[in-house]
């Protein structure tokens, strides 16, 4: 669709997009229960990036001026090379938590940082939490057979590292 997240990056720095707001600071995720952090980017560069990603809890642990910053994890260690086309990364909990001073159960925001100044466009989208690596849909087509009696349904999954297979 049209709707995804727009970050357009000129120079060094850090955009934050945070959840939950509700009218008041806080009300941050629990992701202790999650595995995995994912999303689908795009770039209007294709190759390298030097985007970095770091999740921000809530501050409800020190109060709400002290949020917390998780771990500051290259986009490159999960993805090598960026295109103008979507493609979904799948970045363990772990490896933004263990060690960090962000609180697991008060997960809300993500941010960006850029510490070079290049300029380069990237679409996110579809970001959430997942318990377990699962499949990825895509070519997904239903048809009425001619008899109008039969519904043909077909799919290409694609699950984490493994290889893309009709359904």
């Amino acid at each position: 669709g049209n709707t995804h997240l727009r970050l357009r990056v000129s120079a060094p720095g850090l955009a934050g997009f945070g959840w939950n707001v509700r009218g008041t600071w806080g009300n941050g995720d629990d992701t202790r229960y999650h595995k995995l952090f994912t999303f689908c980017i795009r770039s209007s560069i294709e190759g390298p990036s030097a985007l970095r990603l770091v999740l921000r809890d809530d501050g409800m642990t020190y109060g709400h001026q002290n949020t917390q910053a998780s771990n500051h994890l290259p986009l490159s260690q999960y993805l090598p090379n960026l295109t103008s086309s979507y493609q979904r990364v799948a970045i363990p909990m772990a490896d933004f938590i263990l060690g960090a001073q962000a609180g697991p159960d008060h997960i809300r925001e993500l941010d960006f940082v850029m510490p070079d100044a290049e300029r380069r466009t990237y679409d996110i989208d579809d970001v959430g939490l997942a318990v377990k690596p699962g499949p990825l849909l895509s070519d997904c087509r239903a048809a009425i057979t001619p008899d109008g009696g039969s519904v043909c349904i077909s799919a290409r999954a694609t699950s984490a590292g493994g290889r893309p297979k009709g359904v």
